[in-house]
């Protein structure tokens, strides 16, 4: 390549240009949100982004990220502390590192004096290709990475003596610089693998040989570096990340055409760049076409042509061609990245690569005064260079926002199964179940063994009530994919809701196992635990899924809730106080407040927050359910009555509602009332001891000879007795009684006298007294009659 002419502008007028129009070409994406997995990088570390010892996990920890990149874990770690969930920032970096970037292989390509270096800077700073990585939070690695790269370039220059200038007593320190910002490039990605190859080329280009001393042996330690990283962080891709299975599932020689089509593909991206696509058509290769062997072919046909006629076409073009080649081996097929089960090629995976043809580019202008005159030079540049913003500004609005990715994506790849998906999540979220299940099922045409597809399509339809549907559909996607721990946890949640209690802790459990720093799944298990009546390890949960995420108001709301229980009134206070300021619309939460007041008797405390409950969710039945317990206490009973009977209609099977309701009618002395909807109870909660006992009651002791029915009374205490253990002396007062209607007066003696016992010996004096009252009756051969409040 011939010599650069001398720069005509001051180095901070160009640097100034190259920052100003890159932050104007990619102004519509600093407002946009995160995008696809950028929160794996960013809510997903939120445990990580607590503390030092997180950070240190980063480093430690290879599987503690999505993948091992620890530098730029580090850089999100410092985000997250700064800046939380504000986007703008992550954003602005983002844009900053690439125009550092392209300022920085401006320069290099200055001392190596390539002829059009500015251009290539800038057209790198602009390229529409380069937006992906940009603009899309997660491939902060990428520029990232770029930064230290450049850097260790620069400062293997100053090493080695690339350029005229040299300072032999900085060498060493240059050299030692230069590794050290290689290393932290490779842990920020992995891509710049092919440091120490690079080096070897720009070697030969400078002096057309390589001394084994002075440029090789400097570049074994880069080069056992390279490879040892890069094969650790290769099998965690493959086999921690998930690249691995039938969508990687390729021979050789297919991967050998996947490799000459990503070749071509991304040569004409750069050269042309129109039609780029956040993800491409899926291109599947066939050994059998002998089109793509002639891609493939002539792929390898430039690779060694370049080299053969190296006197011809210069050192320079086989350096490009080659370090374009050789850097995106690995993306090219012959290895297993995780981004290949939806596309082959990728505009991220040539940010790196595609700096040697902008090289080519800029140079071919540069020097196209000799054909086009000066002025033609001077006009093809001004052309590509005001052109290329405006193509990068154009591209970079497709990463304002989701809709706008997955709407883009559609639009130039209309069979992309993950869009599909990604897109209905989007409208399930909006409300728009119907337009969102349609795109799921649209996802699955494309891709039938899309385990996701297939959550997500049950996780809508159980939003439309449609649980059984729902059901066959989670159980499907477990099927496909047992290793998710998404998968397993919504099967779980769907049968917990079912009330399928220890199927649903088996799949809670392994989802719990499969992702063990999930406080959803934490507080999932606490509430199938509860409903075991194992409240001391659903308590331990909870504090755990707080532990990981203090700010997560369901947990707090589930330990209020369970610290209830253990009547600990004051801690559950704060959590769901705690829940509320977090969440200020969530219903359960004032319900919960509620109870809480109620326990510690402030009634009139409690009912603010009841109706605030039944404000926020009106189709729920537990507010009103709520204020009518509230009211029963108060002792206005036709008001308790009145809400008892909306909770029903609401929930017509709410066992508790229609219990409560039965008590209520039972104060007011409507007895018939009151059996009705203890029966009504029953129906809904056949094991509910108070109910069966006070049904009993009615049936055994009523003085409306209609009402009573002691065989049916001795079946309903005789179920009550087994489910108690036969050691509740009210039960088994009631199952006198029953016998003592039923003319089985033997029988109520000895359940009598076991009643009055069991009431001594639980201290309980004054039961015992009345028991024994009773017991005089039974003695005698009459029932009991109840007289009433």
């Amino acid at each position: 390549m011939a010599a650069a002419p001398a720069q005509t502008f001051p180095d901070w007028a160009g640097t100034a240009l190259i920052l100003v129009v890159t932050l104007l070409a990619y102004y519509p994406a600093l407002p946009g949100g995160f995008l696809w997995d950028d929160e794996e990088w960013t809510k997903n570390i939120e445990e990580l982004r607590q503390s030092w010892h997180g950070l240190w996990r980063m480093w430690s920890d290879f599987k503690a990220l999505q993948q091992y990149y620890p530098v730029s874990g580090t850089t999100f770690w410092i985000d997250g502390r700064l800046w939380g969930s504000w986007t703008f920032p992550y954003h602005v970096e983002n844009v900053l590192l690439h125009g550092i970037a392209a300022v920085m292989f401006w320069r290099l390509l200055r001392r190596l004096e390539v002829r059009g270096a500015f251009l290539a800077g800038a057209l790198f700073a602009w390229h529409p290709v380069m937006v992906e990585s940009v603009a899309w939070v997660t491939e902060r690695k990428n520029v990232l990475s770029m930064v230290f790269y450049l850097g260790a370039f620069l400062a293997y220059g100053h090493y080695t003596g690339f350029w005229k200038e040299e300072t032999p007593p900085r060498r060493r320190c240059m050299y030692g610089l230069a590794l050290g910002l290689f290393v932290l490039a490779l842990l920020a990605k992995i891509t710049v693998f092919a440091f120490p190859v690079a080096l070897a080329l720009l070697c030969w280009w400078r002096r057309g040989t390589l001394r084994w001393r002075q440029d090789l042996l400097p570049l074994i330690p880069f080069l056992v570096i390279s490879v040892v990283v890069g094969a650790g962080i290769s099998w965690l891709e493959k086999y921690s990340v998930g690249a691995v299975g039938n969508d990687w599932d390729w021979t050789f020689a297919e991967r050998i055409l996947i490799a000459g089509h990503a070749l071509w593909f991304y040569a004409r991206q750069m050269f042309f760049p129109v039609g780029q696509s956040f993800i491409y058509v899926q291109w599947h290769p066939d050994a059998g076409s002998w089109w793509h062997w002639v891609c493939a072919l002539s792929a390898l046909a430039v690779i060694v042509g370049v080299w053969l006629a190296r006197k011809k076409v210069g050192r320079g073009v086989v350096v490009a061609v080659w370090y374009f080649a050789g850097t995106l081996f690995p993306l090219l097929g012959f290895m297993n990245v995780y981004g290949m089960r939806f596309s082959v090629v990728a505009d991220h995976w040539v940010y790196l690569p595609g700096m040697s043809l902008i090289v080519l580019a800029a140079y071919a202008l540069a020097g196209s005064g000799k054909l086009l005159g000066k002025r033609g030079e001077l006009a093809c540049m001004v052309v590509v260079l005001a052109l290329m913003p405006v193509l990068a500004w154009r591209q970079t609005w497709q990463y304002q926002g989701m809709e706008a990715l997955w709407l883009s994506t559609l639009e130039k790849n209309p069979q992309c199964w993950l869009a599909h998906n990604n897109y209905g999540i989007l409208l399930v979220e909006d409300g728009r179940l119907d337009a969102g299940i349609s795109h799921y099922r649209e996802a699955l045409k494309h891709r039938p063994d899309y385990a996701e597809g297939f959550n997500n399509l049950a996780t809508a339809l159980m939003k439309k009530g449609a649980t059984d549907e729902a059901l066959q559909l989670y159980r499907k996607a477990v099927s496909l994919n047992p290793g998710s721990s998404a998968c397993n946890f919504d099967l779980g949640n769907t049968l917990l809701q079912k009330g399928e209690i220890d199927e649903a802790m088996q799949y809670l459990t392994r989802a719990l196992e499969l992702r063990p720093s999930r406080a959803e799944t934490l507080n999932s298990l606490a509430t199938a635990l509860t409903r075991k009546g194992e409240i001391d390890e659903a308590i331990k949960l909870c504090r755990k899924a707080l532990e990981l995420r203090p700010d997560y108001p369901e947990a707090h709301n589930n330990l209020g809730f369970l610290l209830l229980r253990k009547n600990e009134i004051d801690e559950a206070m704060q959590h769901c106080r705690r829940a509320i300021e977090l969440r200020p619309g969530y219903a359960e939460a004032q319900n919960n407040l509620g109870n809480a007041f109620l326990q510690q008797g402030r009634i009139d405390d409690a009912i603010p927050c009841y109706r605030e409950a039944q404000h926020l969710q009106p189709e729920s039945a537990d507010a009103p359910f709520n204020l009518g317990n509230a009211h029963l206490m108060k002792g206005q009973i036709d008001a308790s009555i009145d809400f008892y009977e909306q909770a029903l209609k609401l929930r017509p099977a709410y066992a508790e509602a229609s219990y409560s309701l039965g008590n209520a009618w039972m104060q007011k002395r409507r007895l018939d009332k009151a059996v009705e909807h203890f029966q009504t109870a029953l129906k809904a909660a056949p094991d509910h001891i108070p109910t069966l006992n006070n049904l009993a009651w009615i049936l055994a002791t009523s003085r409306e000879a209609s009402l009573r029915d002691g065989a049916a009374a001795v079946e309903l205490m005789l179920h009550a007795d087994k489910i108690a253990g036969g050691t509740s002396p009210v039960i088994k007062n009631t199952l006198a009684a029953a016998y003592a209607e039923a003319g089985r007066f033997d029988d109520a003696r000895v359940a009598s006298r076991q009643a009055a016992d069991l009431a001594l010996q639980q201290g309980n004096t004054d039961l015992s007294r009345l028991i024994r009252e009773e017991q005089i009756l039974f003695e005698s051969g009459r029932p009991f009659r109840d007289s009433g409040p």
